[in-house]
């Protein structure tokens, strides 16, 4: 990834350390923050970087539509009991 002088980044999208699949933790608050953002501000130029923002956006998206899991709560009326 390389910089410029009027503050835009350069990344070799085929490199491929850049294909290299990360796992990060992240709020669910936090990737709606990161999709808006891009959705607002992302202007892909080139198959290359439309096939990119594509599979991002995609990801983003199946992130956002994975269902909420409830805390796993016990029954408040329920008494544990002994095995035997």
């Amino acid at each position: 990834m390389e910089g410029s002088d009027n503050g835009s980044i350069n990344i070799e999208l085929n490199n491929e350390e850049m294909k290299q699949e990360l796992m990060v933790e992240l709020t669910r608050g936090q990737v709606l923050v990161i999709n808006e953002f891009l959705a607002n501000n992302l202007q892909p130029k080139g198959y290359g970087m439309i096939e990119f923002a594509y599979d991002l956006f995609t990801r983003l998206r199946k992130a956002l539509d994975t269902p909420v899991k409830e805390p796993f709560m016990p029954e408040m009326d329920e008494t544990p009991r002994e095995e035997l």
